[in-house]
């Protein structure tokens, strides 16, 4: 069975590093354009972290895609 795929959401997850304990925190900022390119994303989540008084940890971009048969 053939499937196909439609990008529903996305959203940017910015770890930055918890000074008070071990792990991590995240910033989340969702709804961004599933058809974003990395790339820009990327550059947004440097950014944004920029801005942040914690040390960045990691970028990260999760996206829900719908999955139906064809």
């Amino acid at each position: 069975m053939a499937v196909a795929t439609t990008p529903l959401s996305s959203n940017l997850l910015i770890l930055v590093a918890n000074d008070d304990a071990s792990g991590n925190l995240s910033r989340k900022y969702a709804d961004l354009k599933p058809d974003a390119e990395d790339q820009d994303v990327y550059d947004v989540g440097t950014a944004l972290a920029g801005l942040q008084t914690r040390t960045l940890s990691a970028i990260n971009r999760t996206q829900v895609y719908e999955i139906e048969a064809v």
